[in-house]
């Protein structure tokens, strides 16, 4: 890592074996001096350790789409800020159930999954490993230490006043939150059909052809892959849609230069590009020139056929990923949950199609 990066994951580390430090400490004493509290039965203590998970897990996913969406820093502050107030409210009161609340908003502060995605945004793909080990590090140096300080502290100041050391602690890691750069929030595609014309580049079509291609040479060495057009009738030669002719022609021509031993068609009319590869999904002769790969332009054009080919064996599987990733090609039937009724053919098929990938 360069000294930037370095600095960075520093602080990214500090913030999270800070925050845990004053986590930690509750560990060994929680169950001991909460017992002279108000209401303590010997449930509600273990609710009040534990609950801080409950919340926390419910709020990682929110958060981090929260900080794709708003920049990570804001967000980092929010969550150390809801922390903080939940410190203070345990803090504050000598009732076990204003406590339970109090846990519960302290695992509000979702934030681990943030900072985890800050680290990923400001350091190089090749040094995120050693940057994760670091951060890793300092949290078990934080465990190691909470173990230690945590029964000194309740001993001189009870367990109210760790609830204040625990609050100081959050507040020590918005101070380094504010030190670190802003990262700008994730630039989604947009995917609606107002927008098309700006997500279809040159760039992008370049490397979903890559993708598919390297897909496809794990079944044949030399596969034959197909593009649909854009428009109907693949634009007529520009008589309605110029697409084709002003954008997909001249960059498969390109493409073709670069993998001469590629067999690409296209962009063929997106009516008819799906005919030969129906009849080889219905059992005709190999004769039919079905090519290995067919690249869509957009979602409707690629799913309509395929899920009126095969809904339920259809699958879905992610590109381009250092891991493979299945799942069924259809929707999560929530409407229909608990009923028995879902048929399970496309998640069984997803399964045996991971297993086929993972070989």
């Amino acid at each position: 890592m360069n000294t930037v990066e370095r600095i960075f994951a520093l602080k990214i580390s500090l913030i999270m074996s800070v925050r845990m430090l004053g986590l930690f400490m509750l560990f060994p004493v929680m169950s001991v001096y909460a017992s002279d509290y108000e209401n303590s039965t010997p449930f509600l203590v273990g609710v009040a350790i534990g609950i801080y998970g409950l919340t926390q897990a419910l709020l990682q996913i929110p958060f981090g789409y929260l900080s794709d969406r708003f920049g990570r820093k804001s967000i980092l502050i929010i969550g150390l800020l809801i922390f903080f107030l939940g410190s203070v409210l345990a803090a504050s009161t000598s009732n076990l159930i204003l406590v339970v609340l109090g846990r519960a908003l302290q695992g509000g502060g979702a934030i681990s999954a943030v900072l985890m995605a800050f680290l990923a945004d400001s350091v190089a793909e090749e040094n995120r490993a050693k940057a994760n080990a670091f951060v890793g590090f300092q949290i078990g140096v934080a465990f190691m230490l909470s173990l230690l300080i945590g029964p000194i502290i309740s001993s001189k100041v009870g367990l109210q006043g760790l609830f204040w050391t625990i609050a100081l602690l959050s507040l020590i890691s918005m101070l380094l939150v504010f030190s670190l750069n802003q990262s700008k929030p994730i630039r989604y595609y947009r995917l609606s059909i107002r927008a098309f014309s700006e997500t279809l580049t040159k760039e992008l079509i370049r490397h979903k052809l890559d993708t598919l291609l390297n897909f496809c040479r794990k079944f044949k060495e030399k596969p034959s892959i197909q593009v649909a057009g854009l428009n109907p009738h693949a634009g007529e030669e520009g008589k309605i849609g110029i697409e084709e002719q002003a954008l997909i022609i001249p960059i498969l021509n390109e493409w073709k230069l670069d993998n001469p031993d590629i067999k690409i068609i296209g962009p063929t009319p997106p009516d008819t590009c799906w005919i030969s590869s129906v009849n080889a999904w219905n059992g005709a002769s190999i004769k039919n020139n079905a090519p290995d790969g067919i690249l869509a332009l957009y979602h409707d054009q690629g799913l309509i056929p395929v899920k009126l080919i095969a809904f339920d064996e259809a699958v879905n599987t992610t590109l381009g990923l250092p891991f493979v990733r299945t799942s069924p090609d259809h929707g999560t039937a929530l409407d229909i949950a608990g009923m028995f009724k879902a048929r399970e053919k496309s998640m069984v098929a997803a399964m045996n199609n991971a297993w086929l990938l993972s070989q």
